[in-house]
């Protein structure tokens, strides 16, 4: 999975759609059992950013799945109500019969884009960009402005914490390597909490391995967006998690994924796969 949507994978020697093997039925079967037992928010196909932000804050939720980098802001919050939270990172469930791990991808989704309207504007844009991953700046990149993103005390850079009335930061880059993120940590996490996420950063990528359908081009999708955006797969797991529908219905969802376009999606990838390996 892939934020939380199926992805491309080794199943029986072959790449194939997640969505569609025996590990994801038992996987719905098993979340099913969890909303059963009210052990899942019930408002989880409902809830907007926001409100599942605020469920965190508030300590309303048990576990969640989040990178460690975004845990500043929540945790603070968390303490607010609850003066000695402490947050750790949830290894691998070890299920019988299955070989668990953590979706990796070194080639994520696009994070620029130029739109065609704004064509006048691209060589602006790629001179920011051009600025923005030029190593010289990194300095400016990670603090931004001084009175609006940073202070310094004691003659050291402290980031502020962002509010609507400051303007927005350019932020850092994605950074990705075990060293980038002991900087981030370092950088904007209060000395007290170092330790805890640099803890939760590492259990969280003991388990972790790259898929592959690690940079799997669009195109596959050409001519089948419903496939594309998962539509059929949402519906599906919905009505079935939350008891509308039995697990058996999962065969007539794999039936109808391959018959309306998913059988030539398969072949797509399976033609990429091979050609790159």
């Amino acid at each position: 999975m892939w934020e939380g949507q199926p992805e491309w994978d080794i199943y029986d020697g072959e790449i194939q759609y997640a969505g569609v093997t025996e590990n994801m039925k038992e996987a719905i079967i098993f979340i099913r059992e969890l909303y059963e037992e009210e052990l899942l928010d019930k408002e989880t196909f409902l809830n907007k950013g926001d409100v599942w932000t605020a469920k965190i804050n508030n300590n309303l939720v048990g576990s969640w799945y989040h990178l460690p980098a975004n845990l500043l802001d929540r945790y603070e919050a968390m303490r607010q109500g609850a003066e000695d939270a402490y947050i750790v990172g949830m290894p691998l469930p070890k299920v019988d019969g299955f070989t668990g791990f953590i979706t990796q991808k070194s080639m994520g989704e696009p994070e620029w884009m130029i739109p065609k309207v704004s064509e006048e504007k691209a060589i602006a844009s790629l001179r920011l960009l051009d600025f923005f991953y030029n190593p010289e700046n990194d300095d400016f990149i990670r603090y931004g402005i001084e009175g609006a993103q940073h202070k310094v005390e004691d003659g050291k850079k402290v980031l502020i914490p962002a509010t609507d009335e400051t303007p927005i930061a350019l932020g850092m880059r994605n950074l990705t390597t075990k060293e980038d993120m002991d900087i981030r940590i370092t950088e904007t996490f209060p000395e007290d909490q170092q330790q805890m996420v640099m803890d939760i950063f590492e259990v969280s990528t003991a388990d972790a391995r790259r898929i592959a359908g690690d940079g799997l081009p669009s195109t596959v999708y050409d001519g089948y967006s419903d496939i594309q955006s998962h539509k059929l797969f949402q519906e599906y797991l919905t009505k079935i998690v939350i008891g509308e529908w039995s697990i058996d219905k999962f065969d007539e969802f794999v039936e109808r994924w391959y018959s309306s376009g998913g059988d030539v999606v398969t072949e797509r990838v399976q033609e990429w796969y091979e050609r790159l390996n």
